[in-house]
């Protein structure tokens, strides 16, 4: 979106263009013909036709040089105003109106941060302010707070082009990273004036750098927090590695050793101009772990000021506005921006055309910076050396880059090693003193955010029950495999069921660990493989049951082995197999860190693990969902197709109430987590849904056949009276001659013999 709206605005700019300069060569050549028709009548008039007819080529060879001679000393727009004057009557030209009460200049100040910052942007907005009530209506000023500097995806050369589309006569960027964006909008707009503060940027005419030397009231407060602390160590949290900053910190330095040359100054880099918690984490760790008692800060929030005021024996250093008036006296003073003369300047410079492209440096003695007022807690002796080295400032007596310890802000080796830096190597300074000790770049470390231990510990106990369960279940059908009530019921598809459900309950340990690589595959894969084990021997042994029975309905003797079935068990898992290997082969499941952003249930410095599953492998998700929903239908109407079979093989209720606990699962619990930004709520859905419905499952398949065998073992011949109940309700209106035999049938090495007279008997009902 971002990239289109640039390239619609670019089209509209140039459209614009084109459209002014098609209006000034329709002028040009409504006012060339206009003359050339005017010269053929004088010419006709006076001297007749025949002469005009003879001179026609010459006149034409004039006028093609003519315009040739126009068009190439037609000036271009990066010179075209070389003048204030000829920029200005531009400007008013564009306008349509000069600058007046009804027509106001029309500012836009750009800030980098919010004005209520109490720092960099406040101070501008008071001078912003301060601009409108002295103009009394000459000027109308907007602004924009907390504009990035990154210009890497061309937003902010969006934002200037479509802030100079919309008319505004000065365009002020106050930081340091809108230089570059400025300058090169600045030759794309000649006829408007861009203002950018800080920084050295190279521009076009109506393009100006401005900023003060604030170095100079950061060496002044060097000095009353040399004198106040007790510790020797102070510390400064610096912003960004520019000369900016390199020189304030070297100059706070300065003034520290000029009132206690044992104090060190230890500097911690934020690497932001703004972020008011790390700058409340970084003041923690200075003022405790590093043990400074007296803390300054290059970036723009009070958030130093407020973390020293709340310990005791700390102090601070304020900057760009008066702090001590909105914290207390724990700061014992400030480096002051006043930015109404500069900007007073400039704008007046506009009104009344007379501005000039310039790299304005102001200094203490012009007012753009100064030293703030004094906390109790400083001594008057302290406060009268601070503002004697002031007075030297101002008349020029003194300077703070000065002596020989300045050797290592300078280009080459000077024949005077005492003399001062230049300008020039003020404005390209870019490294710290060498007494300065640099502890580096600072951050808030990020936490990560885990599931909680009593949570996971609990699913896994949960998890850990039903496999026991399960592994009983094993037992027991190893322990009974010659019980007819187990021989019925296939033993072979109800120990891989059971491990189908172990292999199922596997997976709340590996959504139980940290996500990563290995846990995000093998979750899906082994809750898949362990569904189809158990469904799929489950469908098998039913489709058995419902095969031996159709048959049965010819009245022939059959033999139906549970082998025959197994390849089915199989055709299921190699389904399941050849999906999972797509959804881990195309598009492979990894665990990516997820932080903190204003949409997520993350607080701020926190982030978590979690599993993602992008294109191909989303896809291969509801893929594989679908095809375990075909299971369960496939299994609903293999429990209505043996509704009616002898109770000995008849499972339909058990598989019913199986499918049904596994149908709720798709139907409600798997909706609701793709709804859910929650992960403990998901992890408890899912977990909670693996245990129980694994559980009930066993218990619905199993407990029954147990239960009927444990009634054998306790001497009530709990089997027989189910067969007789059996045969009871499917006995004929005459019933046959019984057989001495029991009335189960003859079970043989895994194959069910079902004689006639018994098939008859077991169908008549049907």
């Amino acid at each position: 979106k971002k990239k289109k709206k640039k390239k619609r605005r670019e089209r509209e700019r140039k459209k614009k263009k084109r459209k002014e300069q098609h209006q000034l060569n329709l002028t040009t050549t409504h006012s060339l013909a206009t003359a050339v028709v005017y010269l053929v009548y004088m010419w006709r008039v006076n001297f007749g036709a025949d002469q005009w007819r003879r001179a026609r080529p010459v006149f034409l060879v004039l006028c093609l040089l003519f315009v040739s001679s126009t068009s190439s000393s037609a000036p271009s727009s990066s010179s075209m105003f070389t003048s204030p004057s000829s920029l200005h009557q531009a400007r008013i030209a564009m306008r349509g109106a000069p600058f007046s009460a009804e027509n106001p200049l029309r500012a836009m100040y750009l800030f980098v941060g919010p004005v209520s910052d109490i720092a960099w942007s406040f101070s501008h907005n008071q001078a912003r302010v301060a601009v409108e009530r002295q103009f009394q209506g000459l000027v109308k000023t907007h602004i924009l707070e907390s504009i990035p500097e990154n210009d890497s995806d061309g937003a902010l050369t969006s934002l200037l082009i479509s802030l100079a589309d919309e008319g505004f006569d000065l365009i002020v960027g106050a930081s340091f990273g809108y230089g570059f964006a400025m300058s090169r909008v600045a030759e794309l707009y000649p006829t408007q004036y861009f203002l950018h503060i800080s920084g050295n940027h190279v521009g076009p005419p109506n393009y100006s750098n401005a900023f003060g030397r604030i170095f100079e009231a950061r060496f002044l407060a060097g000095i009353v927090a040399g004198a106040q602390t007790r510790s020797n160590k102070i510390g400064m949290l610096a912003s960004l590695p520019i000369p900016e900053v390199y020189r304030g910190v070297n100059a706070f330095e300065r003034g520290m050793q000029l009132s206690n040359p044992d104090a060190t100054l230890y500097v911690h880099w934020t690497n932001t101009w703004f972020d008011p918690d790390l700058e409340a984490y970084a003041s923690e760790q200075m003022l405790v772990d590093v043990e400074v008692d007296v803390l300054t800060h290059f970036m723009d929030s009070f958030a130093v000021q407020r973390v020293a005021h709340n310990m005791d024996d700390k102090w601070s250093v304020g900057y760009h506005s008066d702090m001590g008036i909105y914290v207390g006296n724990s700061v014992l003073t400030s480096a002051l921006w006043n930015w109404t003369p500069l900007y007073v300047h400039y704008i007046s410079a506009i009104l009344n055309g007379s501005w000039v492209a310039d790299n304005y440096w102001g200094s203490i003695s012009d007012g753009i910076v100064d030293v703030g007022t004094f906390s109790p807690s400083v001594d008057e002796a302290v406060v009268a050396s601070v503002m004697a080295q002031r007075a030297q400032l101002i008349n020029g007596e003194v300077e703070v880059f000065c002596g020989a310890t300045t050797l290592q802000w300078m280009y080459a080796e000077s024949a005077n090693p005492e003399r001062c830096l230049t300008d020039a190597e003020l404005l390209n300074m870019s490294n710290l003193s060498a007494t300065i000790v640099d502890l580096g770049d600072i951050s808030i470390p990020l936490e990560e955010i885990l599931l909680p231990k009593g949570l996971t510990i609990t699913a896994q106990v949960l998890a850990s029950v039903v496999i026991l369960l399960a592994v009983v279940c094993i037992v027991l059908l190893f322990v009974f495999r010659d019980n007819p009530v187990i021989r019925c019921a296939s033993p072979i598809f109800c120990v891989a069921m059971c491990i189908g459900s172990i292999v199922m309950l596997i997976s709340v340990y590996f959504l139980s660990h940290t996500p990563n690589s290995a846990t995000c595959i093998l979750f899906p894969w082994f809750v898949s493989i362990g569904f189809t084990l158990f469904y799929g021997n489950l469908l098998a042994k039913s489709a058995r049951v419902y095969w031996l029975f159709r048959s049965m309905k010819h009245f022939r003797a059959i033999q139906v082995r549970a082998r025959h079935f197994m390849p089915v068990v199989g055709v299921f898992l190699l389904i399941d197999i050849i999906m999972l290997v797509l959804f881990t082969s195309i598009d492979v499941p990894s665990a990516q860190t997820t932080l903190w952003t204003e949409d997520s249930d993350l607080s701020p410095y926190t982030y978590r693990w979690e599993c993602t599953y992008r294109g191909a492998s989303s896809v291969m998700v509801f893929i594989i969902i679908g095809y375990k929903a075909f299971l369960l239908l496939l299994g609903m109407v293999l429990s209505f197709l043996t509704r009616s079979v002898n109770k000995a093989f008849n499972e339909s209720l058990s598989i019913a109430a199986a499918i049904t606990s596994f149908a709720f699962v798709f139907v409600v619990i798997i909706p609701v987590m793709m709804v859910l930004n929650d992960p403990v709520a998901t992890y408890t859905l899912w977990s909670l849904a693996i245990c129980f419905l694994n559980a009930a499952a066993l218990l619905i398949v199993f407990a029954p056949k147990f239960y009927w065998i444990f009634m054998d073992m306790h001497g009530e011949v709990a089997s027989q009276r189910w067969v007789d109940a059996t045969e009871t309700e499917h006995a004929p209106r005459v019933a046959p001659p019984r057989r001495e035999s029991t009335a189960f049938p003859t079970i043989s090495a895994g194959v069910h013999t079902v004689s006639m007279d018994e098939a008859s008997a077991a169908v008549t009902g049907v």
